[in-house]
């Protein structure tokens, strides 16, 4: 009787775990997939990208244009993307180079192109889409930042889209191939950068396309190190900004990184979320290994808290963005307020600065909170 009872037991404790199991499998396929935010104002506009994903063979439309599969030997494509944008929402209408025809732009002239369009006061958006994400939508999503936050950024934006496979259960191939990548990310970086000051650079990372742009400047700084280069001051960084949004990486991976980025970056800016149920489901399927863009530091461990209270603490900002209207999962919070927080970022203001506007302050623990919409 006794052992039937444990068996019963056991099978009810597997069906529970087998059904929890199957929930977050698919919470994980929302991690990074979520569609971009409908756009608030209408515009046309080029976005700059470089992929190493594979053309289409017949493709029927410009959306359809880049495949979920890898270009033979990881060959670097770089071009033109003319997105549209209306109220209803975003397409690419075409490609300069066109895509079939040729082979893109010269990465020379891709870099110079981008360069040639950046000022102190219009920095460039740079983009790195996360999982389960079509080239389309990385190109959507860049253009409406870009859109949302004129006049103070570049018109045109730049996107790196790594061939994500897009499909449902395909999350552990997608980070193989973020993986993949970090070698051609680092030199798409590299390649934007003005060797000789800090180039006003906004560089956003969203969900696994953090993770990508952590790769990419970890690569750079050990590279740089490795070649003898001296100019790796904190003091004169290498970009402006540094943005991840809903960031799918290693807490422990970014606390030991962090020196890095630090020093190629003169800001950080981590918006997480105790809502955001796609990067829970990230932290399971990781053996427990907490992301990044999961919790605030006052739910967290003492992780996010000793980041904070470290010397560099001036150069990070982290904010709790869960009071901001989300999707489902809570895994996609470009709201308005978002935009005019960076906004903010662009114009130098600090966190005291965007308070009561972006941001309200919590007295007992002295974190930040975006607000769910800006106040006048």
């Amino acid at each position: 009787m006794s052992r039937c009872f444990r068996s019963a037991r056991s099978y009810t404790r597997d069906l529970k775990v087998s059904s929890c199991l199957s929930t977050l499998l698919v919470l994980v396929w929302c991690i990074g997939c979520a569609a971009p935010v409908s756009p608030h104002h209408a515009a046309t506009l080029s976005v700059y990208y470089a992929t190493t994903r594979a053309v289409a063979s017949n493709p029927t439309t410009p959306e359809k244009a880049f495949a979920a599969t890898t270009a033979e030997q990881r060959y670097v494509r770089y071009g033109r993307a003319r997105v549209e944008i209306t109220s209803s929402g975003s397409r690419i209408v075409s490609f300069d180079p066109d895509v079939e025809a040729g082979t893109g732009l010269q990465r020379g002239k891709f870099n110079e192109e981008l360069r040639s369009q950046i000022g102190l006061r219009h920095p460039l958006i740079v983009y790195i889409h996360g999982y389960n994400n079509t080239f389309a939508a990385a190109a959507h999503r860049a253009a409406i930042f870009a859109s949302e936050l004129q006049p103070d950024a570049a018109r045109s934006p730049a996107i790196y889209s790594w061939p994500s496979a897009s499909k449902l259960f395909a999350y552990a191939k997608d980070e193989e191939s973020a993986l993949l990548n970090q070698e051609n990310i680092r030199r798409f970086l590299t390649g934007i950068h003005d060797d000789d000051v800090t180039t006003p650079v906004i560089l956003i990372g969203h969900s696994l396309g953090a993770r990508a742009m952590t790769y990419g400047l970890r690569d750079i700084f050990l590279f740089r190190a490795g070649a003898g280069i001296h100019a790796i001051d904190p003091r004169r960084p290498m970009f402006a900004h540094l943005v991840l949004l809903e960031a799918d990486v290693n807490r422990l991976y970014f606390r030991d990184n962090l020196l890095r980025a630090a020093a190629l970056c003169g800001h950080i800016t981590l918006y997480v979320s105790s809502r955001d149920r796609a990067l829970e489901a990230s932290t399971f399927v990781h053996g427990g290994y907490g992301r990044l863009g999961e919790n605030p530091p006052h739910r967290e461990d003492a992780l996010l808290g000793s980041i904070l209270s470290a010397q560099i603490a001036k150069k990070i900002d982290i904010i709790d963005a869960s009071a901001v209207r989300s999707d489902l999962f809570g895994h996609a919070y470009d709201q308005p307020v978002l935009f005019e927080d960076l906004r903010g970022i662009i114009r130098g203001k600090s966190l005291a600065e965007r308070e009561h506007h972006t941001l309200e302050k919590d007295p007992a623990t002295g974190l930040y909170h975006l607000l769910p919409a800006p106040r006048a």
